[in-house]
């Protein structure tokens, strides 16, 4: 089944029904596996039924300093699972699936998540997990970060998604706008930015499914109401008049990160 998000109004909050497998893909400095563990989270609160469980596979074999696996107490506490590679949260750093993301296919009482390591060398992962795929109920989204340089522009965008359907082997489904700085305050970010991600949407052909924040919906709902009104019927008011958002708690801290100490 095709996965399906809305927005919960009056709050623009996410809502709908997902694949039962979600991967997250996205160049460096996406934020995806922040994505990835917020989005675990809201399947634990909001769509998770009696008899099943969240998994999250941390699959990023490329990068070891920068991953979901950091956010493990956090996954502890919401009852949810990681899978990660057994050198992960070290400084040695092996490429290899964890065996036990296998599971995740066999047993379709669990809903996952997996973060899918940086670019397209980590998104070959995903090619190698292709038979495992076969008939499954499976999304592939990107996550972008227009702030980033190789997603800065529409075409930016474009490229990317290509280069990582490429490396993949599988059609990306679905993009997801997590435009950020590393603030807490990233709603001025997301209404600036929300035109180019937009018109990426148009160029690739991939629905934006949702956009996210770490600060308050109420007043990322006021812009993309007055944004709407604004632009009229470019692709930026389209987007802003029916996006849902996914709020996010700060899993992951980097060693630029302002509020790594908090």
């Amino acid at each position: 089944m095709p996965q399906n998000f809305f927005c919960n109004l009056p709050d623009r909050s996410l809502q709908g029904k997902p694949a039962r497998i979600t991967l997250f893909v996205g160049a460096y400095g996406s934020g995806k596996s922040e994505v990835s563990v917020n989005f675990a989270i809201w399947l634990a609160h909001h769509v998770k039924q009696p008899g099943q469980k969240v998994v999250l596979c941390d699959l990023d074999t490329i990068n070891p300093y920068y991953r979901s696996a950091d956010a493990r107490a956090i996954l502890t506490r919401e009852g949810i699972e990681l899978i990660a590679p057994i050198y992960a949260n070290t400084n040695i750093e092996v490429p290899a699936v964890p065996a036990a993301i296998f599971s995740v296919f066999d047993n379709e009482s669990i809903l996952a998540v997996l973060d899918i390591g940086g670019e397209d060398l980590g998104a070959r992962v995903v090619g190698s997990l292709r038979d495992r795929m076969a008939g499954q109920d499976i999304a592939l989204n990107v996550v972008v970060n227009p702030y980033r340089p190789a997603t800065d522009t529409p075409e930016g965008i474009q490229m990317t998604v290509d280069a990582l359907a490429a490396a993949a082997g599988l059609q990306l489904h679905g993009i997801v706008d997590n435009a950020n700085l590393l603030e807490l305050d990233n709603q001025p970010h997301l209404i600036d930015t929300l035109p180019i991600v937009a018109r990426a949407s148009q160029l690739t052909g991939l629905p934006l499914l949702f956009a996210t924040t770490l600060g308050r919906n109420e007043l990322l709902i006021q812009a993309f109401e007055r944004l709407a009104a604004v632009a009229k019927e470019s692709p930026a008011a389209l987007a802003a008049t029916k996006l849902p958002i996914l709020t996010m708690t700060r899993s992951i801290h980097y060693p630029t990160d302002p509020f790594a100490l908090v």
